[in-house]
């Protein structure tokens, strides 16, 4: 009887040790996934154009890079507000050198952009929507601005779907090592409470 007392609280135990070792142990894989994956909407804000504002400047550098085009932009005097690079998308990066902007806009000269000045950690640039140099219109606002929206909503979409496949299985284990944890202190307890019951008698 003894014996039959002592494998269920072994039992109760292993299951409380395991169900904790579960929980903890997937915390800092759900920190990680939260802070890289978590999906950050900014189609809402990138295809709104009152989000954009008109920032005239010499160009510092321009380069490609994954389809997309990064210019530096010097303002003056120097704007407190801007503390990075500019970009242009895919699809708006790919109309501007169509119209041979790299060939015929270079470092030093002067260019004029439509471009949010707000970044969402969702690459850590500000997006252009409109972009002309030397009187020349390279991006129109609205073929920007679609474009732009387009790309913010499949960015989007496809971390969310990063963060469901990463996420879910972590938070899952937390909540099954949760429940072990959780039924083999209810288990501890009931058995407390028999013991101090058998006690009194």
């Amino acid at each position: 009887m003894e014996r039959k007392k002592g494998r269920r609280q072994g039992i109760a135990v292993a299951l409380l040790i395991v169900g904790l070792s579960v929980f903890l142990v997937c915390i800092i894989p759900a920190g990680i996934a939260l802070t890289l994956f978590y999906p950050i909407d900014t189609a809402g804000c990138y295809s709104d154009p009152t989000s954009y504002t008109v920032v005239e400047g010499k160009i510092t550098q321009i380069r490609d890079a994954g389809g997309q085009l990064f210019l530096g932009i010097q303002t003056d005097p120097p704007r407190r507000e801007i503390f990075a690079d500019f970009y242009l998308c895919e699809k708006n990066a790919a109309l501007v050198q169509a119209d041979s902007f790299e060939e015929e806009v270079a470092e030093g000269d002067t260019v004029t952009v439509l471009a949010a000045l707000e970044i969402f950690y969702d690459g850590g640039n500000f997006p252009v929507i409109a972009l002309s140099a030397g009187g020349k219109e390279y991006l129109s606002q609205e073929t920007g601005l679609q474009n732009q929206a387009a790309y913010s909503e499949s960015e989007y979409a496809y971390t969310l779907e990063m963060f469901q496949k990463v996420f879910l299985p972590i938070a899952a284990a937390q909540i099954i090592g949760a429940g072990l944890a959780v039924v083999g202190t209810v288990l501890l307890l009931k058995r407390n409470e028999v013991k101090r019951a058998a006690e009194t008698i």
